[in-house]
């Protein structure tokens, strides 16, 4: 009797480590192809939503999803400025599938003049991918 509750325990615990590997799977971000990274989008623009003028350069930049619909973006930013600037949410904006405009979540960060930083930038769920992302209109 010992030996069968010592299996159905071990069976309930390989069960249960499945199962919480495959809810963390839905979670997993994973790097999505960006297709339209060097191409214009001719999308309308019904919120008139631009990233405000800024002293920052988008050197690169890769997207991210989850199966549960997470977006978030690697941006590696410049301060083409000589002197210190404050980056924030209002730089970027974001081009979903549905042409939708979004900003990603509030952020700030100080940069001394000329310094280039790679930061992640949470754009939160949508089932929508991300097309592409500007921080210049």
């Amino acid at each position: 009797m010992k030996n069968i509750t010592t299996k159905a325990f071990a069976l309930s615990l390989l069960m249960a480590s499945t199962y919480g590997q495959t809810e963390d799977a839905d979670k997993t971000l994973r790097l999505d192809n960006t297709p339209f990274k060097n191409s214009e989008i001719y999308c309308e623009n019904d919120k008139e939503l631009h990233p405000f003028q800024n002293e920052f350069e988008l050197l690169d930049y890769y997207s991210m999803s989850s199966d549960e619909g997470e977006r978030q973006v690697i941006v590696t930013v410049e301060n083409s400025s000589s002197g210190g600037r404050s980056l924030n949410h209002t730089h970027f904006v974001a081009i979903l599938g549905n042409c939708e405009h979004i900003n990603p979540m509030k952020f700030e960060r100080k940069f001394n003049g000329k310094e280039i930083v790679t930061l992640t930038l949470n754009f939160g769920f949508s089932k929508f991918p991300i097309l592409k992302v500007i921080n210049q209109p």
